[in-house]
């Protein structure tokens, strides 16, 4: 088991989480909350493909 690009891809998307923060929490208190888990998901599939 690799884990030092599990940890670098997690740092990746603490790094972009914290950049868009506020569209994200303006996402969030739109109640959005179908739209939240779908941007999460694909955020995560792109990451993999680009590992």
């Amino acid at each position: 088991m690799d884990t030092t690009s599990k940890h670098g891809s997690k740092k990746v998307l603490n790094i972009f989480v914290s950049q868009n923060m506020t569209w994200i929490k303006h996402v969030y208190w739109k109640k959005n909350y179908l739209l939240f888990p779908l941007v999460c998901t694909t955020l995560t599939l792109v990451q993999l493909k680009h590992m």
